[in-house]
């Protein structure tokens, strides 16, 4: 289950928290908190580990870290996001319905994998 969110994911980052939130309004990566339902889950998920990645050219330390949280609803991480480098900090909260196919077993395995 993927939504192909690289496109989407990287404009969240670089203008709305990066360049809204993070320079113009001065608020620091760990006042962030991002909330998503379905497809906007994997997205937040998303955003939370690109902001996490050191090596994606941000010489400014501000522009590079952990979340106050992430709040998924009804969506697993997506399959295009990457699962390599270093652990991200950010605290997540991974929310599905008792009946609900979209975290299954395997999509916590892979959450386990980017975890570690």
């Amino acid at each position: 289950m993927d939504a192909g969110l690289t496109r989407s994911t990287k404009k969240l980052v670089s203008d709305v928290v990066r360049g809204t939130l993070v320079q113009k309004c001065g608020y620091a990566l760990r006042e962030i908190m991002v909330l998503g339902f379905g497809q906007g889950g994997m997205a937040a998920l998303a955003v939370a580990r690109e902001l996490g990645l050191k090596n994606n050219g941000n010489a400014d330390s501000r522009m590079v870290g952990t979340l106050s949280g992430v709040i998924s609803i009804g969506a697993p991480y997506p399959l295009s996001g990457s699962r390599v480098g270093d652990k991200n900090r950010s605290p997540v909260l991974l929310v599905a319905g008792r009946d609900s196919v979209a975290v299954s077993d395997e999509a916590e395995g892979g959450w386990d994998a980017v975890e570690s």
